[in-house]
């Protein structure tokens, strides 16, 4: 009880909590949009275009990591490619 009582006052965790532009949010914001693109069997790109945009305004620097299965899935869909992606 006192442990929990102690890491729920940590000011640090206090403050992320409230963060609007909490990195928590992002991921959660990224992972759906990838979600609504690849998880399910119909995908739903202006859901997916929503969730990334959002996600890209919480925190812009994830949107890097967004490139990387990009570009490999491209890399996949289309082999007969000459080289150059799309």
């Amino acid at each position: 009880m006192l442990a929990a009582a102690l890491v729920g006052l940590n000011p640090v965790l206090l403050h992320f909590a409230g963060d609007a532009l909490d990195v928590t949010l992002a991921i959660t914001l990224l992972l759906c949009g990838l979600y609504f693109l690849w998880g399910v069997e119909r995908p739903r790109p202006a859901a997916s275009s929503l969730c990334l945009a959002l996600a890209g305004l919480c925190r812009p620097q994830l949107l890097s990591l967004l490139l990387l299965p990009l570009l490999s899935r491209g890399r996949r869909a289309a082999p007969r490619a000459t080289g150059l992606w799309p």
